[in-house]
């Protein structure tokens, strides 16, 4: 049975948005070098902030709970920032907390279709962030999976809506994207717009959702004219990322931040 209170909480974003966005991202604020390991928030948030200008435009693909969505509101310009999440708890709730937004309840991959959301289920809670386009999900006593019917289209026809529309791109200059096993789907339906705009691109990475090792991956994603780089944890500078540093990590550090490289950050060679 849910905790009445738990429920409450969950739920407390649609009364007072302002509110719930002051406990809920409440590691995010005032976040800086010296306290962003131990509050065990993603570094890349700090580069985001020191990088980006204003004006910049920018996709994130597969939101989740948001971390990214609020720190981009208090940086970029919000008509500027486009979000794609299929999940429709997820996305309905970073609507109604980030109003001025541009948000799409779409998954993005190499074709229009529909599809199923895989949503693992434990302990009798979904997990919704971890939500999926994967079908080789394996059910087992702990760990069940709940399905929610998906629209999947690719950012190159999204795009081409766009123009039609007479409301496309004048930049583009950041895609992040976690879709949990899906990066090289997305990154097919979305060759035309990267060839336009040769946008930076950051792509979180892990391997228990990837059969084949994810240097394999890193490969790929270079052969659309990029190179890999990590963000260094000390220097918070980009460093050029080698097979040797990916298999150094310890798979034990995996949820230390501080310790652990997921997001792979992509810079044009062109």
């Amino acid at each position: 049975m849910i905790n009445p209170y738990y429920a409450l909480a969950q739920n407390f974003w649609f009364v007072s948005p302002t509110i719930y966005k002051s406990r809920f991202y409440k590691k995010l604020i005032r976040l800086n070098r010296e306290n962003i390991f131990e509050r065990n928030a993603e570094p890349e948030l700090l580069w985001l902030k020191d990088f980006l200008p204003q004006k910049a435009v920018f996709i994130d693909i597969g939101a989740g709970w948001g971390d990214y969505v609020y720190w981009l509101d208090y940086i970029l310009f919000p008509e500027n920032i486009h979000i794609f999440e299929p999940n429709k708890i997820l996305c309905k709730r970073l609507k109604n907390l980030f109003p001025k937004i541009n948000f799409y309840q779409k998954a993005l991959s190499n074709e229009n279709k529909k599809a199923e959301l895989m949503i693992p289920v434990l302990n009798k809670e979904k997990i919704h962030e971890e939500s999926t386009l994967l079908d080789n999900i394996i059910e087992d006593e702990d760990t069940k999976i709940a399905t929610q019917k998906a629209e999947c289209i690719t950012l190159d026809s999204w795009y081409q809506q766009r123009e039609t529309e007479k409301k496309e791109l004048e930049r583009l200059d950041f895609i992040k994207i976690d879709t949990v096993g899906q990066e090289l789907s997305v990154l097919e339906g979305a060759k035309e717009t990267i060839e336009k705009f040769k946008p930076i691109l950051m792509v979180k990475i892990e391997q228990k959702y990837h059969s084949e090792p994810i240097w394999e991956i890193i490969s790929n994603i270079e052969k659309y004219g990029y190179s890999a780089h990590y963000l260094h944890r000390e220097s918070f500078s980009l460093e050029p990322l080698t097979e040797d540093i990916l298999n150094s990590q310890n798979a034990i550090f995996a949820k230390d931040s501080s310790k652990f490289i997921k997001n792979i950050i992509f810079i044009n060679n062109r």
